[in-house]
């Protein structure tokens, strides 16, 4: 029983690091997991034939996800209606911005993509439904860890803060002073922290016991994101965001 414990848990992990480094090869998650190729591979094919996962289409020795995973995603970004109210707001947020708008849920120590509407713009950001970003990284994930309960920001802050690029705020102080900014009433930005060529901010939305429970954010290439481009996003986002959660919070 333990045996197949450990090996269920494995093959979560693995969907997981595929998840966040797709396309990944097997060697690749072997070294992710800290195990011999061969357990790698076992979980790979489970996952492969269980619909999880499927060969990359310019690369089919590295792995990406299928689509069940949006399907999942999708209905967990619904548990609580908040789908169906946030998309007619993001869908007009992208009208008036022109930029890519995202609506993430909290998910364990991620932020997870339930609902995207790419921008109009030439030149925008392109995300997949079901990606999971870390919560030290970037603003959608960043706004909601500074409305965390303190007990669940200091056990983030004390664990592991990796690297994606040279922009990343590694620093467990450097990261609370920004989460103390943002719960002050500053809006959360982000410059090329978790992809370089990305930019953004976010705002959240809480429930009636004001816990975090999602952020909507608006993306664009760090090209176009100036200061004042970004400060003028802010307030659009912080609007959409406070028009969501009232709309959560009025009783049927």
């Amino acid at each position: 029983m333990a045996e197949a414990m450990q090996s269920s848990l494995t093959t979560l992990r693995v969907l997981e690091i595929v998840g966040r480094h797709q396309p990944v090869a097997v060697s690749e998650v072997a070294q992710l997991i800290e195990r011999p190729k061969s357990t790698a591979q076992r979980a790979l094919t489970t996952l492969h034939e269980a619909g999880w996962i499927r060969p990359g289409t310019s690369d089919r020795t590295r792995w990406v996800l299928t689509t069940r995973i949006t399907d999942v995603a999708r209905r967990v970004g619904n548990d609580t209606g908040l789908r169906d109210v946030a998309a007619p707001v993001l869908r007009r947020l992208r009208e008036t911005t022109c930029e890519s708008v995202g609506l993430y849920v909290l998910d364990g120590d991620r932020a997870v993509l339930v609902d995207f509407y790419e921008g109009t713009n030439l030149l925008r950001i392109v995300a997949a439904i079901g990606a999971r970003l870390p919560l030290h990284t970037g603003s959608a994930g960043r706004v909601i860890l500074a409305h965390l309960p303190p007990a669940d920001r200091a056990r983030i802050l004390g664990g592991p803060l990796p690297r994606y690029t040279d922009r990343t705020i590694t620093s467990p102080d450097v990261l609370e002073a920004e989460l103390d900014r943002i719960r002050a009433g500053a809006p959360a930005f982000s410059y090329g922290e978790f992809a370089p060529e990305m930019a953004g901010t976010a705002a959240v939305v809480c429930d009636a016991g004001d816990r975090p429970v999602a952020s909507i954010a608006v993306s664009l290439p760090t090209s176009r994101a100036s200061d004042e481009v970004q400060h003028a996003l802010a307030a659009q986002v912080r609007n959409a965001a406070a028009e969501i959660q009232r709309a959560l919070r009025e009783p049927e």
